[in-house]
């Protein structure tokens, strides 16, 4: 079924969501059952453990860049280097993020939960607790990620067809899907493991989960970017591509790609 909604239909979801969550949490502050007075945020310091709480938030929280900073460079590297169906490549790498972004939700629902059961567990003293939490979760989230692992690889050719109709878009969704989700299945222990490290106060170790995966993906496409740029750079100039096919090692007059392109 579709809604045929386009952007204005996902700015209307968040939307949505985020006024049903305000009217849960006000329903939850009229009630009064178990819940602190407001007068109590008046007993402490606001910004008194502020720098404690962001070195722990700024790992996970840098990492959201680091997803914006690759989704930046794939689409650029697509800009750069598809001289024909740049419009389909897009569209199908959009429908891939989407898709993603649905597979992550449980994942980030077991990763949040288990954080929250693990901090009070180890403020607590109780660590037998709070392993034992963390094999479950660890465990919950491998079997997770390999159902949708399976899933997203053995149907790649029609997962697109739950989103348009062109059958370029499609098979570009298909060929986007298959390296993307190979190693889907461990997405979700680094993720349960990453919160984990966050919960218990070692946010070096938390960044060193989270961040690493941007650092490495954005790589291949930068180096890409400026390979692309130096080719066309190269191509467009008669000196600089002369000087590259002696670079190779033969005569610039037996490179038949040594004529300038029009």
């Amino acid at each position: 079924m579709r809604l045929d909604v386009g952007v204005a239909g996902s700015a209307w979801g968040t939307a949505m969501a985020q006024g049903i969550g305000l009217a849960l949490l006000l329903g939850l502050r009229l009630s009064g059952h178990h819940i602190s007075s407001l007068k109590a945020l008046g007993n402490a310091r606001w910004i008194g453990k502020w720098q404690a709480i962001l070195i722990l938030g700024a790992p996970v929280s840098l990492s959201f860049i680091g997803i914006a900073l690759v989704s930046g460079t794939v689409i650029t590297t697509l800009r750069l280097t598809s001289d024909t169906g740049y419009v389909e490549g897009i569209a199908a790498y959009g429908i891939v993020t989407r898709t993603f972004s649905f597979t992550f939700m449980p994942l980030m629902a077991i990763a949040l939960a288990t954080q929250s059961i693990v901090g009070n567990n180890v403020g607590a003293k109780l660590y037998h607790r709070s392993n034992a939490v963390l094999r479950i979760a660890l465990t919950v989230a491998v079997l997770y990620c390999a159902v949708i692992e399976v899933i997203l690889l053995a149907g790649n050719g029609w997962i697109g067809r739950g989103f348009v109709n062109d059958l370029n878009v499609i098979a570009q969704v298909g060929v986007i899907l298959r390296p993307m989700s190979s190693l889907y299945l461990f997405a979700g222990p680094v993720l349960v493991l990453a919160l984990y490290f966050q919960a218990i106060g070692k946010p070096r170790h938390a960044a060193s989960l989270t961040l690493i995966k941007a650092q490495h993906m954005g790589k291949r496409p930068y180096k890409t970017t400026i390979q692309v740029k130096w080719r066309r750079r190269r191509d467009s100039n008669p000196r600089t591509l002369a000087r590259y096919s002696l670079s190779r090692g033969a005569p610039s007059t037996t490179r038949p790609h040594l004529r300038r392109r029009v």
